[in-house]
């Protein structure tokens, strides 16, 4: 076993030393990290600088945000589209609370309705006769 972990140390100190002494594939990843790593610092510099393409979309969402706190105060204000939409919903909510009342006070279509369904929950006697025999 120690002659065979000695025959796999050698593989990785050989690497090891390349990238050490800057050549070898290692060598290119390390180089390819680090300008990665330049670009990121670029484009966060640009994005706190409020210039480049993350700015814009920085830029875009503080526009979304605003339009949004426009809609709402429009809203609370009772004026705009969704406040027709609030009184629609509104006026829809009062047609079924008319309804009960009209249907409490014993009138209206849906009255009707319910002594239709009243009469065919009462059965004919001649059932009640028949199921008695």
């Amino acid at each position: 076993v120690d002659v065979l972990v000695g025959g796999q140390a050698a593989p990785i100190s050989e690497p090891l030393a390349a990238a050490g002494a800057g050549k070898g594939a290692l060598t290119r990843v390390h180089a390819l990290v680090a300008h990665q790593a330049a670009l990121l610092s670029e484009a966060l510099a640009a994005v706190g600088a409020g210039k480049g393409a993350l700015a814009r979309v920085d830029a875009l969402v503080v526009d979304q945000d605003l339009l949004l706190s426009e809609a709402l105060a429009t809203l609370q204000a009772d004026k705009g589209a969704l406040t027709r939409v609030d009184a629609f919903v509104s006026g829809q909510a009062a047609l079924p609370a008319e309804a009960l009342t009209a249907v409490g006070a014993g009138e209206g279509a849906l009255t009707r309705v319910d002594l239709l369904v009243g009469d065919q929950c009462t059965p004919p006697p001649e059932a009640l006769v028949a199921l008695r025999a």
